[in-house]
């Protein structure tokens, strides 16, 4: 049986999408398993004993525009017995066409009478299910039961190691070290320079070591936050590889973060996490690992958005993660210290 999953983009998405990966090694073992992702994101899937083979999607180079067309005919040689489409949108149901598999299952998040209502502009954000629950349903219709819900990211030795030994360098006897992740794929979702800031001061004066992490878009949000700091951070990852990242994450006691890729990671590599949410369900995005902890203020307006936006839609300074005070995240994060 030779199967193909399709979870283009982002990066939190990609990383729980791997439970199905899981789940249909462990209900057909024979199987061939290939998935289909982003090329930027396709580093967080290495090393997953699950997967057989990354196929790396280069929409912003090759295979951009008519490429699809070209990648699609490499699909369709590779005679795929089921297609899993957990994005279903143009692109990813252009390439399952293309592809030709003998079965083709896919993502149906809304009911037809809730995607009437999304059509017309008065649906709300969905939040019924997690988005682990809501990837794995779609296994029900060839009958492959869930392998549990945790997903999966499995660290590259030899760059975990010039991690830690990087972090170790810089450390300076600090025992704890917790994580800052400053960035997000959409505005709306980061942390508030100004919270990040005191809390991260906060816990510096109880011994712990910072790291802060972001994307290189980020640069900017992290010096900022480095430069208020009583004590420089152990490390600043804005310019970090995903394998990097990955590895930075697992080697922090705790990650302090907005909905974010990230928390998913940290997640799927057993790192505690104090996750903050504004514009997004913490039912549909929240971390799944044992320990974490969930800073949410629910607001008449909140939650407004299923993946977050460049900007609140009331045209307001995004409230819901304004409200959030240094505060509750530095008890949240000491609750969580080994």
């Amino acid at each position: 049986m030779k199967v193909l999953i399709i979870r283009m983009s982002s990066l939190g998405d990609v990383v729980l999408a791997t439970p199905v990966a899981r789940a249909v090694k462990k209900a057909r073992p024979d199987a061939v398993v290939h998935f289909l992702v982003e090329k930027q994101y396709a580093p967080v899937l290495g090393g997953n004993p699950n997967i057989d083979e990354v196929i790396p999607y280069d929409k912003r180079g090759g295979d951009a525009g008519v490429g699809v067309f070209r990648v699609g005919g490499k699909l369709r040689a590779e005679r795929y017995d089921l297609i899993v489409d957990l994005q279903h949108k143009v692109r990813s149901s252009l390439l399952s066409y293309l592809a030709s598999p003998q079965t083709r299952i896919v993502l149906r998040k809304r009911t037809l009478g809730k995607s009437l209502t999304e059509f017309t502009g008065i649906s709300g954000p969905l939040c019924d299910s997690h988005t682990v629950d809501m990837y794995l349903r779609v296994l029900g219709d060839v009958d492959i039961p869930p392998d549990g819900r945790i997903p999966e990211v499995h660290l590259d030795p030899a760059v975990s190691r010039a991690v830690v030994e990087r972090i170790d360098a810089a450390r300076n006897g600090h025992k704890t070290l917790v994580g800052f992740n400053v960035g997000a794929g959409c505005a709306t979702k980061r942390l508030p320079v100004a919270t990040v800031q005191v809390a991260a001061a906060a816990l510096q004066k109880l011994g712990c070591g910072i790291i802060l992490t972001g994307a290189r878009n980020d640069s900017g949000r992290i010096f900022e936050v480095a430069s208020s700091l009583p004590e420089s951070p152990v490390l600043t990852a804005h310019n970090f590889s995903l394998k990097e990242l990955s590895a930075a994450i697992g080697a922090v006691d705790v990650l302090v973060s907005g909905d974010s890729g990230p928390v998913h990671i940290a997640s799927a590599l057993g790192t505690p996490t104090v996750t903050i949410y504004g514009p997004t369900s913490p039912h549909r995005w929240g971390p799944l690992s044992a320990r974490h902890e969930v800073i949410w203020h629910e607001m008449p307006c909140a939650p407004c958005s299923n993946h977050g936006g460049a900007r609140c839609p009331k045209g307001l300074e995004v409230e819901c993660m304004q409200s959030v005070r240094s505060e509750e995240i530095v008890v949240a994060a000491t609750r969580l210290f080994p």
